[in-house]
């Protein structure tokens, strides 16, 4: 509870500071350079699954089949993922030129891909490690250092450098808190590993690793493709709309990603203990979270998008409800997602997300041409909903105990999506709206007022 604590007060610093930086971004780097910036990172973000096969994922799981061998399993990794990118650095020099124009980089920022790939590789292996550990401190201050901080040294960077060269200050400011740590934690993980390489740690990594590629690769895809066929099947202005507004549905999914981060491997530990109760009556209460999360921001959603936002940008109101469900359902689906991954059935993970993938680019195809750009909207939620009845009855044929409350998850999922129906009725009504929501707060808080306390009295004894 304190981990996942930590960690969602981070990430709504990070997200407070990012808020805050988008208008003064706005005013200090060209359209075309923040492109420039925002394609390095999310390039530089998908290389790091594809130049280290994504070994890193395996950390969670070799940490309860390794537990005498933690530090040079780490070790193994971390050396074949450098082998690996270094490799392909070598091969792609040759080509640079080429390589460089097709992804519109210079030579120099190619290169300083393939470095930031190494040590963002590092940074994923300990920050995966910590997390497992719950050294929640430690995880806290890595989230500071790479969010906020980062957001500022960006904008200092971006003022000192020449008119033509800021979108170099934006990446060098994002990434330079997290390149320093990487280079930090590659040494630190060696000496804690004695620069093990062992081919078994490898071979054991790949298993699991290599059928997440195509999963990471198909999520990828399932939070981009809106976005770029209303680009080319709408408008640029109606991309401009739908990116909003997913940024500020994304916001719901962050804070939940926080606490799912701690969740996963303490539900690793409790099946690897056989104690499902515990599994099945703590993921209630993460999932009640989801629901009061879910609901605060549609609350006050359309108050929000009128005060911080541009007239131009006010008909997202309408395509918050069903993207704030679709990144619902996101969330749901990491609770099957986790057994899936515990018992090391990562080819179904990858068959899910790929299928998900596809029907998304399909219905995309098949209802924004007829209906418009709102109608990405609700092919995401529609998406994500079959991504998490995929990954369900993958897991039901993995895992035939009864882990979680399937009744619970339901009336929950439907308490969302009547609150979505809710806020359209009532987008012009905010006293219902906040109302509503308060009654529902004091409704639940009267029927689990028990388990609150008892929570709050726990976290209070182990701080």
């Amino acid at each position: 509870m304190k981990a996942a604590l930590l960690n969602t007060i981070s990430s709504i610093l990070a997200m407070a500071v990012g808020a805050v930086m988008i208008p003064i971004m706005s005013h200090m780097l060209p359209a075309d350079q923040l492109g420039i910036a925002v394609s390095f990172m999310t390039i530089r973000d998908i290389s790091v699954y594809f130049c280290t096969l994504s070994v890193h994922m395996a950390v969670h799981r070799g940490m309860l089949d390794f537990r005498e061998e933690k530090h040079p399993f780490n070790s193994s990794i971390l050396l074949f993922g450098i082998a690996c990118t270094a490799g392909l650095f070598l091969i792609t020099l040759p080509f640079q030129r080429q390589i460089s124009g097709l992804l519109g980089f210079s030579p120099f920022l190619l290169s300083c891909l393939f470095m930031s790939v190494i040590l963002l590789f590092a940074r994923c292996i300990m920050h995966y490690y910590l997390t497992f550990h719950n050294r929640a401190w430690s995880i806290f201050f890595i989230n500071i250092l790479s969010a906020p901080i980062s957001q500022l040294l960006s904008i200092l960077f971006i003022y000192f450098l020449e008119d033509t060269q800021k979108y170099l200050g934006r990446i060098f400011g994002i990434d330079s808190l997290s390149v320093l740590m990487g280079g930090v934690f590659i040494p630190l993980l060696l000496w804690k590993g004695r620069c093990t390489f062992r081919w078994k740690h490898i071979r054991y990594a790949l298993a699991i690793s290599v059928p997440l590629v195509p999963h990471l690769a198909a999520q990828t895809v399932l939070s981009q493709s809106d976005l770029l066929m209303i680009r080319y099947m709408d408008s640029d202005m109606h991309a401009g709309l739908f990116s909003m507004a997913y940024t500020i549905g994304s916001l719901l999914y962050a804070l939940m990603l926080q606490v799912m981060n701690v969740w996963s491997p303490w539900v690793y530990r409790r099946i690897d203990e056989e104690n499902l109760s515990a599994v099945r009556e703590n993921a209630k209460y993460i999932l009640l979270m989801g629901l009061v999360l879910s609901m605060g921001l549609l609350t006050i959603a359309p108050e929000m998008i009128r005060l911080f936002l541009s007239e131009n940008y006010y008909d997202c109101i309408y395509l918050l409800p069903p993207l704030v469900v679709g990144m619902f359902f996101q969330f749901v689906y990491l609770f099957f997602y986790d057994v899936e991954y515990f018992h090391k059935k990562t080819r179904y993970i990858a068959l899910s997300s790929v299928g998900t993938a596809a029907v998304n680019i399909l219905l995309n195809y098949l209802f924004i041409g007829r209906y418009g750009y709102i109608a990405a909207a609700y092919t995401t939620a529609a998406s994500y909903l079959l991504l998490t009845l995929a990954h369900y009855f993958c897991m039901r044929r993995i895992e035939p105990r009864r882990i979680y409350d399937l009744k619970q998850m339901r009336l929950v999922a439907v308490g969302v999506v009547l609150s979505a129906a809710a806020m359209f009725l009532l987008i012009d009504r905010p006293l219902l709206r906040y109302g509503g929501f308060l009654l529902a707060l004091l409704i639940l808080g009267l029927v689990y007022r028990r388990k609150a306390l008892e929570y709050w009295k726990m976290l209070r004894v182990k701080g």
